[in-house]
């Protein structure tokens, strides 16, 4: 039998908490803070400016911007996951609040209608809605 130390319970309980810390199960990664804010909010300029374009294929390009700047910035805070929709589920607790956790997901879920979607029409109005529903999950990430 082997006399349990200090050191055997650290030695047991590393593997563990290493697994945590940095695997699938912990979620989010400790890894908060590393977000360049300065450079999101250029993209986000540009996003903004392709929506003063006004024509639909600068609203659709904004709209898959706006999706790839929110994974970036989730990707960078930490959240695991291999698909968007995985990262979002695991890095709920970036949120400042659950309104712009579901932004978040609704602004993702117009952006997969778009790709996804055979001749789906994306007016005007939507791409506003979705791009205000992305500028609302930055804001809850503490991003811009």
């Amino acid at each position: 039998m082997v006399k349990e130390t200090l050191e055997t319970k650290i030695i047991f309980a590393l593997p563990r908490l290493l697994k945590r810390l940095f695997g699938k199960e912990g979620g989010v990664r400790t890894k908060k803070g590393s977000l360049d804010r300065e450079s999101v909010r250029r993209d986000w300029q540009q996003i903004e400016e392709k929506m003063l374009l006004n024509n639909p294929s600068a609203f659709q390009s904004a709209v898959l911007s706006a999706d790839k700047l929110l994974d970036y910035c989730l990707k960078e805070l930490g959240a695991s996951g291999e698909t968007m929709g995985e990262r979002l589920k695991n890095g709920q607790s970036l949120f400042v609040d659950d309104g712009s956790y579901q932004a978040a997901w609704e602004g993702h879920k117009q952006r997969n209608r778009l790709v996804h979607e055979h001749n789906a029409d994306f007016m005007h109005y939507e791409a506003r809605d979705a791009i205000s529903k992305f500028r609302e999950a930055l804001k809850g990430l503490s991003a811009l």
